[in-house]
């Protein structure tokens, strides 16, 4: 590959993006990592001939370059476009990271050539650190402007799509019509690139905040570590208790050492310790229940009160004067004539 002139690399290169770009592999497999593995080692080959032949220099502007390399500033834009097509879990984040700085060293390219727009080219004047901008310098923070600008992008790569219809035709084309068309090519890229950068940093906060499983350490329980649990206090040299009274370490305080080993062969539930009555026999003793009183019978001291006595014959005075109101057999009038 690395005999071949450089626009035949280029070529070659960019056929392999595209069929990887439209393939119809799974992402995740390992025939889909391999084929992108060898797209992206072209297009790397690719720029090292660039940089080998000097086809570019920041002390030029776009028109001293020649027509047939304006369109080899676009090697940084398919390296990371292609980086990001890597779907490998435990790499992604350090894949899209790598991706995230060929976009800012294509766009920085095209600014550096006046290539870029003015809103563009002020965006990237306003980057603190001009290779790892903050998601807030990238878009607008009101969610207004950001729709309109969302909206002015779509127009211009609507608009950019149209005029780059011709570029296979580029054969056949005027020089300057050529050229213009590698512009805007670049132009397109470069809107692609700021949607794309945006992209990935939403994802590496996603990838960021994953949970990662802890791999779990054998044990060694032979072994006493500073930062391992024991239930010995003479083998802790850290301190159980911070200043502010946090707990730092679990431990158990038990009266009695057999207590604790007791309950490692028990039932695993707390057993009755005692029978009914002698836990009423306890409660009774320590005030938990009053014990009910019995019903006292005093009818017979009733009888040798003086009060008992004027009742019964109060009694025999109502049963007298009823008998003499009511003489026997008044009552029966059935049978008399």
């Amino acid at each position: 590959m690395s005999e071949l002139p450089l626009s035949k690399q280029f070529q070659s290169a960019l056929k392999g993006v595209n069929n990887i770009a439209n393939s119809n592999l799974r992402k995740d497999s390992t025939e889909f990592s391999l084929k992108l593995e060898q797209i992206i080692h072209q297009l790397d080959n690719v720029k090292s001939s660039i940089l080998r032949l000097a086809l570019f220099s920041i002390n030029e502007t776009i028109e001293e370059i020649a027509t047939k390399h304006i369109q080899y500033l676009s090697i940084d834009y398919y390296i990371a476009s292609c980086l990001e097509l890597n779907m490998d879990r435990k790499s992604r984040a350090k894949t899209l990271k790598s991706s995230q700085k060929f976009y800012l060293q294509f766009l920085h390219s095209l600014d550096n050539y006046e290539i870029l727009d003015k809103s563009q080219s002020q965006l990237l004047e306003h980057f603190k650190d001009p290779y790892n901008p903050t998601l807030e310098e990238l878009r607008p923070s009101d969610p207004t402007q950001r729709r309109e600008y969302k909206i002015e992008n779509f127009k211009q790569e609507k608009a950019l799509n149209e005029r780059l219809k011709i570029i296979d035709q580029v054969d056949n084309l005027d020089d300057e019509v050529v050229r213009q068309v590698y512009i805007d090519q670049l132009k397109l890229f470069a809107l692609k690139a700021l949607q794309s950068y945006e992209g990935n940093m939403l994802e590496l906060e996603v990838l960021k905040n994953i949970f990662e499983p802890k791999i779990e350490e054998e044990d060694h329980p032979d072994e006493v570590l500073p930062f391992e649990y024991t239930d010995k206090l003479e083998t802790l040299k850290s301190p159980l208790v911070s200043k502010q009274g946090r707990v730092l370490k679990p431990f158990t305080i038990v009266s009695d050492r057999n207590q604790l080993r007791s309950k490692v062969y028990g039932t695993g539930q707390v057993l009755p310790s005692m029978t009914v009555e002698e836990l009423v026999e306890q409660e009774l003793q320590n005030g938990g229940m009053v014990k009910p009183q019995q019903p006292q019978d005093n009818y017979e001291e009733a009888e040798d009160t003086d009060k008992y006595h004027d009742q019964e014959t109060y009694k025999a005075r109502q049963w007298d004067e009823f008998k003499e109101a009511n003489p026997k057999g008044s009552g029966n009038t059935t049978n008399r004539g």
